[in-house]
């Protein structure tokens, strides 16, 4: 990002990307980082941050009730003891050692979804603004999904922005995601700002990552609209008419000839 050495003084959003390392999720999310160096109308300028994962299904997960998910110890089960060394390191040592302005936005895709979306249920104020990508709700027979409506009970009604979208997943997947939207319908939140992007007919799971991410990122916030956008439009835009100073007086060019 350049313009983080280029506005000394700014302060930037910061976006923590879960699977972010180098070899997982990273790059390509932080890619689109660039789109405002060219074109500021794009998004927001931010900070990406990326959290590796090294026991994906352990760190992501929480502890099963449904038996049949059991595995082996060290398997499952370990999103609250990530969830905190992501609010007592992560998110420390990137507020002091970078120019933060407060606002916390994290994304993920499938387990690293169903870990977002859990970590906003339970604990709302640690991010401002929650993005799950295809979140892998079908996890423990959806008991995350079925307790939702538990859940949000707990929360009071603060601004937050909640991104969801789902793809080509059908069954329990999209039934969780159903359960999860339907209990914070059920909450009438009035500063909570949801959006839910149906991709099921255009994108698969292995598809939708990139093209999410963007239309996420464009919408947490959304940048500003230009001081010209209500101007009425320049002249070569309607049909038909003249510069401003155009002299009508003037003869019209000749039309050309036909060969």
């Amino acid at each position: 990002m350049n313009n983080y050495h280029a506005e000394s003084t700014a302060r930037f959003r910061v976006v923590y990307i879960v699977d972010g390392g180098v070899k997982q999720d990273f790059k390509h999310v932080a890619g689109l980082g660039t789109l405002p160096d060219s074109n500021p109308l794009v998004f927001q300028s931010v900070i990406y941050a990326g959290i590796s994962t090294e026991q994906r299904l352990f760190e992501l997960t929480a502890p099963n009730h449904d038996p049949r998910y059991a595995k082996p110890d060290g398997t499952l089960g370990g999103a609250a003891k990530f969830r905190q060394f992501i609010a007592a390191q992560v998110i420390p040592a990137t507020d002091v050692n970078y120019r933060t302005n407060g606002q916390r936005v994290i994304i993920g895709e499938s387990l690293a979804g169903l870990f977002i979306i859990e970590t906003w249920l339970r604990t709302p104020d640690l991010f401002t603004d929650y993005i799950a990508i295809s979140p892998s709700l079908w996890y423990d027979d959806r008991h995350l999904a079925k307790r939702a409506h538990t859940l949000l009970k707990q929360h009071t009604d603060t601004p937050r922005r909640l991104y969801l979208t789902m793809t080509s997943e059908d069954g329990t997947m999209h039934r969780g995601l159903d359960e999860v939207l339907e209990a914070i319908k059920q909450q009438n939140f009035k500063h909570l700002a949801v959006k839910y992007v149906d991709r099921s007919k255009a994108e698969h799971h292995w598809t939708d990552y990139h093209e999410a991410a963007l239309d996420a990122l464009r919408w947490t916030p959304p940048v500003p609209e230009p001081s010209w956008i209500n101007e009425p439009d320049p002249w070569y835009l309607v049909e038909g008419a003249n510069p401003p100073d155009w002299n009508t007086s003037t003869a019209p060019l000749p039309a050309p000839k036909s060969e």
